[in-house]
């Protein structure tokens, strides 16, 4: 069984750096950041790291 994934409540962007080594997902209604690292032959996500995002809640991330 597969649950909270993103770590957080409706994610609403997603976003690969550009080396495709890690990928950051901003949720809407829990107000954070989660990145993971991904591994590059398999997909598989590692959770790294999560950050407190509050108000306003769209969010850019721009160059790694």
């Amino acid at each position: 069984m597969v649950t909270n994934l993103v770590l957080g409540k409706n994610p609403r962007n997603f976003s690969l750096s550009p080396d495709e080594q890690f990928l950051l997902v901003t949720n809407q209604d829990t107000d954070n950041i989660v990145s993971f690292k991904r591994d590059a032959t398999t997909g598989k996500l590692t959770f790294v790291n999560d950050v407190a995002a509050p108000m306003p809640r769209l969010y850019f991330v721009l160059g790694f």
